[in-house]
């Protein structure tokens, strides 16, 4: 029988269909000390690969190109898992090297988009995802989710390539061109 044939039919007997589901989010059997409620044990993982080009001269970093590896159980909607991978990889990549909110004696200095700087189209990268599929046996139809996992680990991968490229590790982020050029020049780099 076709969806039409369904609907067809129920528009002629001036039938309503409703469709609902539920999904509790199994807990563990412990309670963990000091902690608000029962932890779950449904979690997203997300690993990020990144390739960075940096500019020896100025500290300019750009990223080239992102694989991301989320292992987000079954997944139901390709496009919309890749638009949120996508989307947390270029937040990621905001953070570690464009956005900066400055403030002075408890004062933002950064008031608007001329002074707090977002990456755009130009310094979107290359982006690939890849999902690892293990059904989630108390998911919906499988799937897990992926939320928040995909900023993550961009973080910490980009700067961890920064590192690679240049020797130096920068405790400080964003990684803005003045801070990676200063120093990689207090290390003698350059």
């Amino acid at each position: 029988m076709t969806y039409a044939h369904v609907y067809n039919h129920l528009y002629e007997c001036r039938k309503n269909m409703k469709v609902e589901g539920h999904f509790m989010v199994p807990t563990a059997k412990k309670q963990i000390g000091k902690k608000a409620g029962m932890p779950h044990y449904v979690y997203g993982y997300l690993t990020h690969v990144v390739l960075v080009e940096v500019d020896m001269l100025t500290g300019e970093t750009d990223v080239l190109r992102v694989v991301s590896i989320p292992d987000c159980g079954r997944v139901l909607n390709r496009q919309g898992l890749e638009g949120q991978a996508e989307g947390g990889a270029v937040m990621g990549i905001g953070y570690t090297l464009y956005e900066d909110t400055v403030m002075e004696g408890g004062v933002h200095r950064t008031t608007n988009f001329t002074n707090y700087i977002l990456p755009t189209f130009k310094e979107t990268p290359i982006i690939e995802t890849i999902p690892v599929e293990e059904a989630e046996a108390s998911g919906p139809y499988g799937a897990k989710g992926i939320g928040e996992v995909v900023m993550i680990p961009i973080i910490p991968a980009i700067v961890q390539a920064l590192y690679d490229a240049t020797g130096v590790r920068l405790r400080h982020l964003p990684a803005t061109p003045e801070r990676v050029f200063r120093a990689m020049k207090e290390q003698g780099i350059i």
